[in-house]
């Protein structure tokens, strides 16, 4: 990958752009805080006498048995399916490279996790409505979990995009990162791991948030901040992961080696509608839901906004790196050599140096 001073510009822009969210929101904003209706007996103790609790709106509401079993046993099958798809990948095509196995391990680590995730939400949703009937109490560990696991999943696909990014600029070496390159990537791979580490903070402060109006207001700070992380790594993500047909324009063989290249491999363009859909539409998303809570998380139109805007994007995110073969579309050298859609090394070569992927 070459360090384009354009990666800096675009990282710029976005995290301008999430500040700008943030401030004109206000920190200290009447909706920092929201009012969710809580007759649930095991919490009489911990509420004021008006029977509603001063909290901060939960990451996809509270888990209900009429709103949120459907849509989870549906998000279940989804990642099974995907998983299944991405151990097939593994087992049978990116076993070597080592590093390639790797990338798509944390992929693999993020399917099952959305998978947990939605049994942490369905076995969470039958306690939310036993403990509404008086039949169970609370179980305030199946909240913090589900938390933690919304907070860190959508994280996962970015860091296998932070790997391939590397790979693909590096892919005229066989996908080995060097120099700046490697600073760059090594960079994005800290921001990641902080993120990771601010949203279990996040996640594990969630109970705590529900009594403690401090606490909200301090997870909501934890998420702000997670999120700029996300913007980061997303803007940087996005300007390397853009492949330039038009750079083929004065290169006949590069063009024509890039045409047997769609030809070979229609979805050569696919790996970017990740980056896209990372860099837009989950950060916003956060954001605009952390800055402004919507007065009801349970809402039908929170919990939809939530399935489509955060989960299914991210379920997209995933089928879509798994829908291209990464050795081709990279270049990745291994035993065998390198893998790439292009019939001879010179159209390989010359496609490289005109920029045309």
């Amino acid at each position: 990958m070459n360090a384009n001073p354009r990666i800096y510009g675009s990282t710029a822009f976005m995290l301008n752009l999430a500040i700008s969210a943030w401030s004109g929101a206000g920190m200290n904003s009447p909706a920092d805080h929201v009012l969710i209706r809580t007759p649930d007996p095991t919490f009489a103790g911990r509420m004021s006498p008006s029977s509603s609790n001063n909290t901060m709106s939960l990451t996809g509401g509270m888990p209900t048995t009429h709103q949120d079993i459907a849509p989870s046993v549906i998000f279940i099958g989804l990642y099974l399916v995907t998983s299944a798809l991405c151990f097939f990948r593994m087992l049978t095509q990116y076993r070597s490279p080592t590093r390639l196995l790797l990338t798509y391990l944390r992929l693999t680590i993020f399917e099952t996790v959305r998978i947990a995730t939605f049994v942490v939400r369905i076995l969470g949703a039958k306690n939310y409505s036993d403990t509404l009937k008086g039949k169970a109490q609370f179980n305030e560990t199946l909240l913090i979990v589900e938390q933690i696991l919304i907070s860190i999943g959508y994280i996962m696909p970015a860091s296998a995009l932070v790997k391939l990014l590397g790979f693909h600029g590096a892919r005229k070496e066989g996908g080995d990162n060097s120099g700046r390159s490697l600073s760059i990537i090594r960079l994005l791979e800290l921001a990641i791991t902080a993120a990771i580490i601010l949203g279990i903070i996040a996640g594990v402060n969630a109970n705590k948030s529900l009594t403690d109006s401090s606490t909200a207001h301090s997870v909501k700070t934890e998420r702000h901040d997670d999120l700029l992380h996300h913007h980061y790594r997303s803007a940087c993500t996005h300007r390397g992961l853009l492949p330039q047909p038009h750079a083929a324009q004065g290169h006949p063989a590069a063009h024509d080696a890039l045409a047997r290249c769609h030809q070979q491999s229609p979805s050569h363009y696919l790996p970017t509608a990740p980056a896209y859909m990372l860099q837009i539409v989950v950060p916003i998303y956060r954001i605009a839901t952390t800055a402004n809570p919507p007065a009801d998380s349970n809402s039908t139109g929170a919990k939809v906004a939530f399935y489509i805007f955060q989960i299914a994007v991210e379920w997209l995110v995933g089928a879509s790196l798994l829908a291209v073969n990464a050795k081709e579309w990279c270049g990745i050298a291994d035993e065998a050599g390198v893998y790439s859609s292009y019939s001879s090394e010179e159209a390989h070569k010359l496609a490289y140096t005109s920029g045309s992927y």
